[in-house]
């Protein structure tokens, strides 16, 4: 009977920074294929495609979202072959690192009318701006929730007993983490929540198909970071490759971590992702704060939730203005030619030589 081992994850996120890219990640796969193509030309529907046969074959699948549109692919992982494939074109522009050697170009703009495109000229360049323009708004605003969020972690600092966290999770990595060997491991670095059109959405289904026993740091003072990259290192330093999600709005926090080899992941839940323990009980950061000022902390958080709420309208108008990008490439497509280039690519990468 096979199993499910696919994770759902982001590369990438609309933060307080602007847009921050973790895609270098996906270069240590032996093989990585990057697609050309513009808006709507079916490169999230090929990788799909392609995830779909390998999970067929009883491969482990990551697929990794668009935070920009959840509902539609940024890229494949697929580590038992291993390939990774990814959309290469903006905000995320990449190319192949080895082209030939390792991976190379799918190119799906040859199988477009650039007449028709080129008839739609004017629209194009407008809508194009449109979505600049509104992802613009949407940065300032998230900008502002950040200086917002600084604030919430300045409060929560006066109040904040470093040398009882660091206790508890040294206490936790000596508990949990058996040393495996010499060697260092690995961070891996991604994200699972992503401010979106949506709102914010977040694959809470990743952490427990990594890992059985996750326990959770309840955590409206916005500090739980200490606590999770602190324990992320640890594992890593004993030689384990460490899944570490990181917070959408603010990318150098980590949000949660997770070591497949243990079993074991720590999940923050806050605001932003509201985790429940799993074979393990939940710890809270009241334990490590003492006096805070409450009331400032409520407001903190009412202006947090409303610059989100803002952001979150700006990138989904930024959406609407791409749907109708999207309309027209759709409309120049040779989707036919494009099926057939999906399943040699299936047939080449993914078909096991033996079926």
């Amino acid at each position: 009977m096979k199993t499910d081992r696919s994770i759902r994850t982001f590369l990438a996120a609309n933060s307080a920074n602007g847009f921050v890219s973790f895609f270098d990640e996906i270069r240590d796969f032996e093989s990585t294929y990057i697609i050309k193509g513009g808006p709507g030309t079916g490169k999230s529907s090929l990788m799909k495609k392609v995830a779909s046969a390998a999970q067929s074959q009883d491969m482990a699948v990551e697929y990794i979202f668009c935070s920009s549109d959840p509902n539609s692919l940024d890229a494949v992982c697929i580590k038992d072959i291993p390939i990774a494939i990814a959309d290469g074109t903006a905000p995320h522009t990449m190319e192949p690192k080895y082209p030939g050697a390792m991976g190379g170009i799918i190119d799906v703009g040859r199988f477009w009318d650039e007449e028709k495109i080129v008839s739609f000229k004017e629209d194009v360049i407008e809508l194009s701006q449109n979505v600049s323009s509104e992802f613009s708004g949407a940065y300032r605003w998230l900008k502002a929730a950040g200086a917002i969020y600084e604030d919430i972690e300045k409060t929560a600092e006066k109040a904040f007993n470093n040398v009882k966290a660091n206790s508890f999770t040294d206490g936790l990595i000596k508990k949990t983490v058996v040393k495996k060997g010499e060697q260092c491991g690995k961070i891996k670095k991604r994200f699972i929540s992503g401010i979106t059109p949506l709102g914010i959405v977040t694959f809470y289904d990743t952490i427990y198909n990594l890992c059985e026993k996750v326990i959770t740091v309840k955590d409206k003072y916005l500090l739980s970071d200490r606590i999770i990259s602190r324990f992320a290192h640890g594992a890593k330093d004993e030689g384990y490759t460490v899944y570490a999600f990181y917070n959408p709005l603010m990318p150098d926090r980590m949000m949660h971590a997770a070591v497949p080899e243990l079993g074991f992941a720590i999940a923050s839940d806050t605001f932003m992702a509201r985790f429940e323990p799993k074979n393990a009980k939940s710890v809270s950061m009241e334990r490590f704060i003492g006096d805070i000022d409450k009331k400032r902390l409520t407001a903190d958080y009412k202006a947090l939730n409303a610059c989100i709420k803002e952001a979150v309208l700006r990138i989904k108008k930024a959406k609407a203005y791409h749907d109708d990008l999207e309309d027209i490439y759709i409309s120049a497509m040779n989707f036919s030619l494009l099926e057939l280039e999906t399943k040699a690519f299936i047939q080449k990468h993914i078909i096991k030589k033996d079926t």
